[in-house]
């Protein structure tokens, strides 16, 4: 019979230098004499003197020259790391703090009642330059099939021209939805001639009529009528949350003739309207935090 092994004892890591040791450290770094470490300190004078004195005593960190304490080598790399530290931690603890508080503003938004599918359609993948993110389709298509898992509206709004040699004139190839994103039998499918389909199409109407205050919104381009779509939703009173990864963005070149890419386009768009206008999350964040009920 085996005897059992003894169990082993928790190690515990004892520093040499207290939190408030570390902190008379750096501030003495940075100070021009007593009184005015004593003021960094919000402390007397005679009190942060005495505490010098202790660590000077027990850590060769501080030696007295002339009357006067000075920093050792090592007194001075202990500040350099103490300080390094307390900046490390204070950025990991911000960092925390932000994703609270971007949860709670997550989850105080309502979850999406209806989905806007913005310019679907067989011409936006026609155009051309770069486009991002190349896998916008799929993340669209796996999008409006969990809306209408969860039995929830799916709205498109097609644009539509009014040019013959526009690839979004009716009855042309490029005006079709592209074939993998087809509406239902059961979906609400709009016209629209300008970017904001709120401008143009019985839109608002329809989510009145529905009492949808809450949309998701995805599809073609994020460079215009998404972006446009999204700000006007906003100011009409509608929670609005992009669906980021399930837009398709475009190259543009500026007025100098200097291409920028969709990437920083895209970005750039994001970080102009979270917050402000909109949640911004990814198809994953937003199934997610419907699926465990964070969202109401």
């Amino acid at each position: 019979m085996k005897t059992a092994s003894p169990a082993k004892k928790a190690v515990h890591t004892r520093f040499p230098i207290s939190t408030e040791e570390c902190e008379l450290l750096c501030a003495f770094k940075n100070c021009n004499g007593l009184e005015n470490l004593a003021s960094i300190l919000a402390k007397d004078a005679t009190v942060v003197s005495r505490k010098l004195k202790i660590l000077g005593d027990r850590l060769p960190v501080l030696e007295k020259k002339n009357g006067r304490y000075h920093l050792t080598d090592l007194g001075y790399l202990v500040a350099r790391w103490a300080e390094a530290s307390a900046q490390e931690i204070n950025a990991i603890i911000n960092e925390q703090q932000q994703a609270v508080i971007n949860q709670k503003e997550v989850t105080s938004r309502r979850m999406p009642q209806s989905l806007l599918v913005v310019g679907a359609q067989v011409g936006f993948l026609q155009m051309p330059g770069g486009f991002y993110p190349l896998d916008a389709v799929t993340k669209i298509k796996d999008l409006i099939a969990y809306f209408r898992n969860t039995e929830r509206e799916v709205i498109y709004v097609n644009l539509v021209s009014t040019s013959k040699i526009s690839p979004f004139f009716p009855g042309s190839s490029g005006s079709r939805n592209i074939l993998e994103l087809k509406p239902f039998k059961k979906d609400e499918v709009l016209n629209r001639h300008f970017n904001d389909p709120f401008s143009d199409s019985q839109l608002d109407e329809i989510l009145q009529k529905k009492s949808i205050k809450s949309i998701a919104v995805c599809g073609f381009s994020l460079n215009h009528c998404v972006d446009a779509t999204v700000r006007r939703a906003s100011d009409l009173g509608y929670d609005v949350t992009l669906v980021a990864d399930a837009t398709g963005c475009f190259d543009r070149i500026k007025f100098q003739g200097v291409k920028v890419s969709s990437k920083n386009i895209a970005d750039a768009i994001v970080a102009n309207i979270v917050s402000e206008y909109s949640t911004v999350l990814n198809v994953n964040e937003l199934i997610s935090l419907d699926s465990i009920g964070k969202v109401q």
